[in-house]
């Protein structure tokens, strides 16, 4: 991928493969370095599993949206802005964990620091609701520890 940016259409539909091991490679791959299309790829992607024309486990999510952190630019973070703030009422309720908006603060610390991803993952874990502070947290901590 870093020498040809073309292969993102090849690799890209691993992703969705059934088998999980073959996903996590292909999102791997795709997030080794920093790449337009595979980024804009990755967006329609978690958009999609966002609208429901996609069921994913809450794996794949979480591994979707740390490649899109890996190989995002500027260009993801109003996608990952709105993900982080979203509305939703379960989340909102405490009866559900939101993988979206952890994904998505997660993508935002793994983005180069010019984006200003770490700046709004620190003011949202500021905010007033509890599941946008919880989902900061869970990024940093994952970030802090290693396991992204």
């Amino acid at each position: 991928i870093e020498h040809d940016p073309g292969q993102v259409k090849i690799l890209f539909p691993l992703i969705k493969d059934a088998n999980p091991a073959v996903s996590r490679m292909a999102l791997g791959y795709l997030g080794r370095t920093r790449n337009k299309q595979a980024e804009s790829h990755l967006v329609n992607h978690l958009k999609a599993i966002m609208e429901g024309e996609e069921e994913r486990p809450w794996d794949h999510i979480l591994a979707s949206y740390q490649a899109l952190g890996r190989c995002g630019t500027q260009n993801s973070v109003p996608f990952l802005e709105h993900t982080l703030y979203r509305k939703s009422l379960k989340a909102f309720l405490g009866m559900d964990v939101d993988y979206h908006r952890q994904g998505a603060a997660t993508a935002l610390l793994l983005l180069p620091p010019e984006t200003g991803g770490k700046a709004l993952v620190e003011k949202a874990a500021a905010s007033p609701f509890k599941s946008i502070r919880q989902a900061c947290q869970q990024a940093a901590s994952s970030l802090a520890q290693g396991t992204i």
